[in-house]
């Protein structure tokens, strides 16, 4: 073979194994992700909300924060030698639909903002709740395909944080006839977003 057609070949073979590899990784979450963090960047929140399903990550923050602020109500009654404390509890149960469905508005709102490309959630009177800045340079540490969903471990979170969060964890699935990843919720942000609307928090804040 001569050398110039030799040349030719390796070449043609490095371009069709770098092309394979490319296409591989564009079929990939973490590939989906990165796009995500770019239209954030871009501040495209169209593009954005193509990779994240909103109401289904809102629906299970706003559980999990209504579930917390449940346990801690009840084991406060609980522990009260108030006769009553058992009617205050039989309320909270009664206002639990009414609480879940405001909390996933305002989770709705904030999730938005922020795939908006606004850093910083604010409270309905402007009060600043938390500056996720901080935590733009997060890195895919781990990610586990399992068929049509997939678990990715982000890291790099800065230390300390008012989270006390060491990792996120995001639970993706493949976005139907399509190559790309949704993220479809994200366990750890729960604690995040309870810590923004507690009561307590925004007292503090605005007493500042």
């Amino acid at each position: 073979m001569r050398p110039n057609t030799i040349i030719l070949t390796v070449a043609l073979l490095t371009i069709i194994t770098g092309g394979a590899g490319w296409y591989h990784y564009t079929g990939t979450p973490q590939y989906s992700l990165a796009q995500l963090a770019h239209a954030v960047k871009s501040k495209d929140y169209e593009t954005a909300r193509y990779f994240v399903d909103e109401e289904r990550i809102a629906d299970s923050i706003s559980k999990a924060f209504t579930d917390a602020v449940t346990a801690g109500f009840t084991k406060q009654m609980e522990n009260d030698s108030n006769p009553f404390s058992g009617l205050g509890v039989a309320m909270m149960q009664l206002m639990l639909p009414r609480l879940r469905e405001t909390t996933k508005e305002q989770v709705k709102q904030s999730v938005k903002e922020i795939l908006s490309g606004n850093d910083t959630l604010t409270g309905k009177d402007g009060t600043k709740q938390a500056d996720l800045r901080h935590f733009s340079g997060l890195q895919v540490k781990q990610c586990v395909v399992a068929g049509n969903t997939a678990e990715v471990l982000l890291g790099d979170v800065p230390q300390p944080n008012p989270f006390g969060i060491q990792g996120i964890r995001l639970r993706m699935a493949r976005i139907p006839q399509s190559r790309n990843w949704r993220v479809v919720e994200a366990p750890d942000v729960a604690r995040v977003f309870s810590k923004v609307f507690d009561d307590e928090n925004l007292k503090q804040a605005t007493a500042k």
